[in-house]
């Protein structure tokens, strides 16, 4: 059974100079794509870091919504306990699943995986925050991979319906000292 794949990325080179496996420049702000263009859409390690280039996670997750079939499935993975958007580093697994529209589409599964060989790997130390800003929802022994599964189940009309993006130019990243101001001034 063959199969045709595309990738996005907001950079043609990554930070040692490799060009990207992308097949064209893009962000989940704006898929270029046409609506329904694909039967599964891998977000690899990505959703925590979309509010540093001003997505907002409810954006990026329509955008998928938008590009998958009736039918397909996302695979939406990122660590918890680790770093990036607050919700990721404190571990709040239901604001993150809130934003899957339950009338476009259904969560098939979630599963966490261990991503490291130390059996608690407190991760976020090493991403310098402290224990008690990750500790204010759970206190969690491990950073840990969390994928999430969803099937869309129909088309809706709250979503955007064209071709995204013809001439994409690429998102600022927020700088460090703003993205360590996003988690507020106690960190």
């Amino acid at each position: 059974n063959q199969s045709n794949w595309d990738a996005i990325d907001v950079y043609e080179y990554d930070s040692r100079g490799r060009k990207c496996i992308a097949t064209k420049l893009g962000s989940v702000h704006d898929i270029p794509f046409e609506d329904e263009s694909f039967d599964f859409i891998l977000a690899n390690q990505s959703i925590e870091h979309w509010h540093e280039y001003g997505v907002s996670l409810q954006d990026g997750i329509d955008e998928i919504i938008r590009a998958l079939s009736v039918g397909g499935t996302a695979h939406i993975n990122f660590p918890l306990f680790l770093h990036g958007h607050p919700w990721f580093v404190k571990g709040d697994l239901n604001k993150i699943t809130g934003l899957f529209h339950q009338d476009q589409c259904n969560i098939q599964s979630i599963t966490a995986f261990q991503d490291s060989d130390e059996s608690n790997y407190p991760g976020w130390r090493r991403c310098n925050f402290p224990d008690f800003y990750v500790n204010r929802i759970h206190n969690p022994e491990s950073s840990f991979v969390v994928e999430i599964v969803i099937e869309r189940i129909k088309i809706s009309n709250n979503i955007k319906k064209n071709i995204k993006n013809i001439n994409f130019q690429p998102l600022q990243r927020l700088s460090s000292f703003r993205r360590n101001l996003f988690h507020g001034v106690d960190v």
